[in-house]
């Protein structure tokens, strides 16, 4: 069975990625007039075929496509911890009129299954908002749809970040899923970027110079080769390796190593000593004064090898130090998103904002893991958990703590063989 789907709001394409892998077919790409994500996708019309054209423009001038789904990730701000000031929160929040746009455009398509991911918080804060689309594609198509809320952890289905969301699931037939099969362990960030460590920075396809971890081999492409394996850089970047003279241990911020280079040396870089905007002080004045913190949630850190992957965010390269003492590659970033090597990244290399393109999204590994049992369902086959049915006769499907009980027993052991 083909089963054709639009990426709606999908930005750099976490959710085209999973559903290529599940065997669908993309025939469309909208996105608003920034055409944020688009270049990436548009560079790798290999993996997701050529029968789609991109179309950046007013949401309201998206043209309809005859499809089975429509999938996105719409800005996930008004509910994100990580979004500064309350007037960005909420279910009021101007932000949400993406979502809207999908389902705006998807009640024109009248598809068999339009599919949204989000943060977690968007279902524990905006259970209304999300009942109110599901209403939308109901009372503007004149269709029978079904919503099922559905809390996933990346850990619980075979991806190497702990990064809970969730996804709007809203179908004309019955939708179930079964649970991912963890196995003995979990991976770790080690697992995903071990075998990248010694491959020479390059952003051109090379061959793989070290074995595959048993992690990574998932993800290595059969051909032998692998791209996009260079750092992003900027003034900023240029700025911290400027500290990477002192050492820069596991787990620390920025903060640790811009307070221990001032400690070793009586002064930050001269790279450092900028004047600030308003021209009164300059930065290394700023951050003595604060005690090193620069603020925001988007410091970078040495992430630990031994523990899963953080969360990336839009600062995407710019969060992760490497134990190679430099920033984390754009390979790097897309492995811990659980993009395919075959996902190529140099092509892209041009592209506006293209360290910003990784975390806007989905991981893969969720959007691969929903689709199939999507596929299940719409071809009759819905596994076995349907999820408990709430007040108003949506279900609920939560599998994000699937990875603790088998994270326990994996340092569980790890402590009896210590």
């Amino acid at each position: 069975m083909t089963i054709r789907f639009i990426d709606v709001h999908g930005f750099a394409g976490g959710f085209a990625c999973g559903a290529a892998q599940q065997g669908m077919t993309l025939v469309g790409k909208k996105e608003n007039k920034q055409g944020f994500g688009i270049p990436l996708m548009e560079a790798n019309r290999t993996f997701l075929g050529d029968g789609w054209q991109s179309q950046a423009s007013d949401p309201a001038e998206w043209e309809p496509i005859a499809a089975e789904g429509v999938i996105g990730t719409p800005p996930c701000s008004a509910f994100s911890s990580m979004t500064a000031g309350s007037k960005m929160h909420g279910m009021d929040s101007e932000i949400n009129n993406c979502m809207r746009d999908i389902m705006t455009y998807a009640a024109k398509v009248k598809p068999q299954f339009v599919c949204m991911e989000s943060v977690a918080q968007a279902y524990t804060k905006g259970l209304p908002l999300m009942r109110e689309l599901g209403r939308y594609m109901r009372d503007n198509t004149g269709l029978d749809y079904h919503v099922t809320h559905v809390l996933q952890n990346n850990w619980s289905v075979g991806g190497v970040s702990k990064r809970k969301r969730y996804f709007l699931v809203i179908t004309r037939f019955p939708f179930g899923v079964e649970r991912h099969q963890l196995g003995d362990k979990l991976p770790v960030l080690g697992d995903a970027l071990r075998d990248l460590a010694d491959q020479p920075l390059n952003w051109n396809e090379q061959p793989y110079t070290t074995d595959a971890t048993w992690w990574s081999a998932g993800l290595r492409s059969p051909g032998g080769l692998v791209d996009g394996h260079m750092p992003a850089e900027n003034a900023y970047s240029r700025r911290v390796m400027d500290l990477a003279s002192v050492e820069w241990r596991p787990r620390e911020t920025e903060a640790h190593v811009l307070k221990r280079y001032y400690e070793t040396n009586g002064q930050l870089p001269e790279s450092w000593q900028y004047a600030t905007a308003g021209g009164t002080t300059t930065r290394d004045a700023q951050l003595i004064a604060r005690n090193f913190d620069a603020g925001g949630f988007s410091k970078p850190r040495h992430w630990a090898w031994d523990e899963p992957a953080r969360v990336v965010n839009g600062a995407g390269p710019y969060m992760v130090w490497h134990p190679n003492q430099r920033f984390a590659t754009h390979r790097e970033i897309a492995r811990i998103m659980g993009f395919p090597d075959e996902w190529v990244v140099g092509t892209a290399r041009n592209a506006t904002s293209l360290h910003a393109f990784w975390g806007k999204g989905t991981s893969v590994a969720p959007a691969s893991w929903l689709l199939r049992w999507v596929k299940a369902s719409l071809e009759g086959n819905p596994g076995s958990y349907v999820g408990d049915e709430l007040d108003q006769g949506d279900r609920l499907i939560d599998v994000s703590m699937d990875w603790k009980p088998v994270w326990k027993r994996q340092q569980d052991e790890l402590a009896a063989a210590a």
